[in-house]
């Protein structure tokens, strides 16, 4: 597409270029001496010998796959595309329209010797429409200065824009236009040009003149359709992108939709705060840590919105939320519920709120900044304190990028953008791991395992689907991050094989089939709670006593499905399935004391520990599974 302003562009349309390559198939240029350049030079002849650079072979008696051939035409679409961009760029300065003439008639001479006519046809079509730009005073010196072959392409280019076309050849063109258009229903432009050139050429005299109006009248009008779709599309893409990076302090505030809410009286809410209370008493006093209390601030703000009937409740909800949230500096959770309160009730100024709440926080350096940055969202220093905040704190790693983006630190902009623009293959993955372990190996001790815990992240997205020097890489990286982070396991149901291996537990036992009960030889004090996890890879293996053997993991036994066949007196085939009551045959269990037998999780005292393979129909067991029992802290 030609990418010049919209009105320039329609009327540019009107005066496209004139092609001269006739029905069929010839050059007039060349059979009629005398009808181009001045002196009656042999147009054609004259092409040819301007293209210094061109092979001196006939590449059109090649075949298209033949390597000269293919070298030949690259050089010609080369060039071309070299016309092209200076096309584009006469809009401005004239003497580009000059320099568009010449490499589109170095080009023409080289698709004449590649006998490619549907290029023979554009190019002539392209130097035509460059004459209507060549309107300068100087322009033989401009040539001139050029050089000598610049000076036979540009003569050569002259004899195209001043070669007469009979109106016999009024159907051809026609012909190859419609032939165009049905072949490149999207080329609007293109289309359009081609017929404009019929148009102009043989007027309301000849009906090919009247009928290429008409369509050129159709293909401009879709043109201009095309780009305004594509200029809506790019102009929604921009925003888009504009929208990816913006940090939460750049957005514009959300606009409530719908009717909002009064704010409930002062005796309404009293009732409300002891209803609140009430209904979360043992989270309020169990909320004595950090971690507990952004737990129960996101519990609040989560289960609110179940109570938007009664507004007084929403609102303490809200309210409750924000000063766990203030307590622990989640400024995320605290922001966020001031802004759902002005997205909600009348007259409630977030704003102020926002301004209000953390004035509270000024002596914490993250509050502090994020007020300035509540005023100026570029601040550089504030952008680079709350992004790191917020990245390795708080784990809101989506805004906490954005912010970095937009710090004093270049490394961290440049891994900011890279993590924003969303790795999609494993090698990607692999460099953003990579950009994360740098910065991480750069940071302040009390940084790096932030920065490290993102790189673990892409590393284990991306491992499984690396080789070779990029996995041992990954591997050894990981190996690193391992003694500073400590693992952080989300999905303990799918643990991988590296992740088992990479826990560090209070105890490490291998526990045998053969072995009813397996003493951990961990005791478990009142309330103390410790977390079984079974290696994902080691099996037991288990015989019925009839030479079935089976196999199962510590979290997948055997199945405890059964069926079997029959004929009965009918003397008809029957099938019969049962299932037992117990859990599947082979998975491991563990017991507390004396308590019920659980599959693998969290056990909590008091009691000496036991774990153990479920065996109820006492088949013989052999091989060890590896377990490791792992401190579950109050905030997990």
């Amino acid at each position: 597409m030609i990418h010049c302003p919209l009105t320039r562009t329609l009327c540019l349309v009107a005066l496209c270029s004139l092609s001269v390559w006739s029905a069929d198939g010839t050059d007039p240029t060349a059979a009629a001496p005398g009808a181009g350049a001045p002196g009656g030079s042999d147009t054609s002849s004259s092409s040819s010998s301007s293209s210094s650079s061109s092979s001196s072979s006939d590449p059109a008696a090649a075949t298209p796959d033949d390597p000269a051939t293919q070298a030949l035409r690259k050089q010609a679409a080369d060039i071309a595309a070299q016309g092209m961009q200076a096309m584009r760029e006469a809009e401005g300065d004239p003497h580009r329209g000059v320099d568009a003439a010449i490499d589109f008639s170095h080009a023409l001479a080289i698709y004449k010797k590649l006998a490619d006519g549907d290029a023979i046809c554009e190019m002539q079509a392209n130097i035509y429409w460059c004459k209507k730009k060549m309107n300068l005073d100087n322009l033989q010196d401009y040539v001139a200065k050029k050089g000598a072959a610049a000076q036979a392409d540009f003569s050569s280019a002259q004899a195209v824009m001043t070669t007469d076309v009979p109106v016999s050849e009024a159907q051809g063109y026609f012909d190859r236009a419609v032939k165009y258009r049905d072949a490149n229903p999207d080329k609007h432009f293109e289309i359009a040009i081609r017929f404009s050139e019929i148009s102009d050429r043989f007027g309301d005299g000849t009906k090919q003149g009247r009928d290429a109006a008409a369509i050129f009248t159709h293909e401009q009008s879709a043109y201009l359709s095309q780009v305004n779709a594509e200029r809506s599309a790019e102009h929604a893409q921009m925003e888009q992108e504009l929208a990816a990076h913006a940090s939460r302090f750049q957005e514009t505030p959300a606009v409530a939709s719908g009717e909002l809410t009064a704010m409930p009286d002062k005796d309404a809410l009293d009732a409300a705060v002891e209803s609140v209370k009430k209904l979360y008493g043992d989270d309020i006093d169990h909320a004595t840590t950090v971690n507990r209390k952004r737990t129960l601030a996101k519990k609040l703000v989560r289960e609110a919105a179940q109570s938007k009937d009664d507004a007084a409740v929403y609102f303490e909800m809200i309210e409750l939320s924000i000063k766990y949230a203030s307590e622990s500096e989640d400024y995320e959770v605290l922001l966020t519920d001031i802004e759902l309160q002005g997205a909600t009730f009348k007259d409630f100024d977030a704003a102020a709120a926002k301004k209000a709440a953390l004035a509270k926080l000024q002596s914490r350096p993250v509050g502090n900044a994020i007020s300035k940055l509540l005023v100026d969202p570029k601040d550089k220093a504030a952008n680079l304190l709350v992004g790191k905040y917020y990245c390795y704190n708080l784990k809101e790693w989506q805004e906490g990028v954005r912010m970095l983006a937009l710090c004093s630190n270049p490394q961290l902009v440049k891994t900011a953008n890279l993590e924003i623009s969303g790795p999609k293959t494993s090698i990607e993955q692999k460099s953003m791991g990579d950009a994360w372990f740098a910065v991480g190996r750069s940071a302040p001790q009390a940084e790096k395992a932030g920065a490290w815990s993102r790189a673990e992240t892409w590393y284990l997205s991306c491992e499984p689907a690396l080789t070779g020097i990029s996995k041992s890489v990954v591997e050894k990286n990981l190996d690193t991050i391992a003694t500073v982070v400590p693992e952080t396991i989300t999905d303990w149901a799918n643990l991988t094989p590296a992740q088992f291996e990479r826990l560090k537990g209070i105890a490490e036992i291998s526990v045998q089939a053969r072995m009813d009960r397996t003493d951990t030889e961990c005791v478990l004090g009142e309330g103390e709670r410790v977390r079984i996890v079974a290696s994902p890879t080691d099996v037991w293996h288990w015989n019925n006593g009839n030479n079935q053997d089976t196999t199962g993991t510590a979290t997948a036994g055997v199945s405890d499905s059964y069926s079997y066949t029959e004929t009965g007196t009918d003397h008809h085939v029957h099938t019969y399935s049962y299932s037992s009551n117990y859990m599947h045959q082979g998975i491991m269990t563990f017991c507390v004391g004396d308590g019920p037998h659980t599959a693998l999780g969290i056990a909590t005292g008091p009691g000496p520990l036991f774990v153990e393979p479920e065996n109820p129909y006492s088949y013989f067991g052999t091989g060890e599974i590896r377990i490791k029992i792992l401190k579950v802290g109050d905030d997990d």
